[in-house]
């Protein structure tokens, strides 16, 4: 992690990746509980999600929010981390 964790921004992008979906809906979505989703949109975590975590958020996201948006609001460098290859090959797909 290079940067700041953006508490505020990741709770915009979470709330656009939620769209008209209810928190536990997504939490169950991005394999997370709806506590730890809450503590998340509501700023009352000093810690950002891992990026595996990331990953799922923009992968459940309905297109709302990119996993590079999410990286930088956590203050990981977004030109420095490793996607993981499964996200990676659907991102290439949705390209085509």
């Amino acid at each position: 992690m290079n940067g700041q964790f953006d508490k505020s921004a990741l709770s915009i992008l979470l709330k656009r990746a939620l769209g008209n979906r209810t928190q536990k809906s997504f939490a169950k979505d991005i394999q997370m509980s709806k506590e730890h989703l809450s503590r998340l949109v509501t700023q009352k975590r000093d810690t950002p999600p891992t990026i595996d975590t990331l990953t799922k958020i923009a992968l459940n996201s309905q297109n709302r929010v990119s996993l590079r948006e999410l990286l930088s609001a956590c203050g990981y460098d977004p030109n420095t981390v490793a996607v993981p290859a499964a996200f990676s090959h659907m991102m290439e797909t949705i390209l085509l």
